[in-house]
């Protein structure tokens, strides 16, 4: 987009230059031809051009830094849910250790109460 606003600055400049030379005329061959109003519209064209292509990249920017700012947030998010997900992982093997043991002393209870010998 930047290279577009170059492109036609470059052409806007030429256009005006052009409008200057022929306004630097004598009085004798300065005319309003149609050379002259097609260099004055070609110049009323090109700042329109410029003007909507400075609009266009103020809102590809805005939508740029909305895109940066989400991502940032979406791996924010990603980190603490990885995170529960290693707390989750830690407890569920904590808890199946404890139940491994629960098992154990229960089998071990009912030897006993029985008064059975492994």
């Amino acid at each position: 987009m930047q290279a577009a606003i170059s492109a036609h600055a470059s052409s806007l400049e030429i256009a005006k230059m052009r409008l200057r030379t022929r306004e630097n005329r004598p009085d004798g061959e300065r005319v309003q031809d149609q050379a002259a109003l097609a260099l004055e519209e070609e110049e009323e064209h090109l700042m329109r051009s410029i003007t909507k292509l400075h609009i266009q990249m103020k809102r590809v920017l805005g939508n740029f830094e909305r895109l940066k700012a989400s991502e940032k947030e979406l791996e924010r998010a990603i980190a603490e849910k990885e995170a529960c997900i290693d707390t989750d992982d830690t407890i569920l093997a904590q808890m199946s250790e404890l139940a491994e043991e629960f098992a154990a002393v229960l089998e071990a209870n009912q030897y006993s109460t029985f008064g059975l010998r492994r």
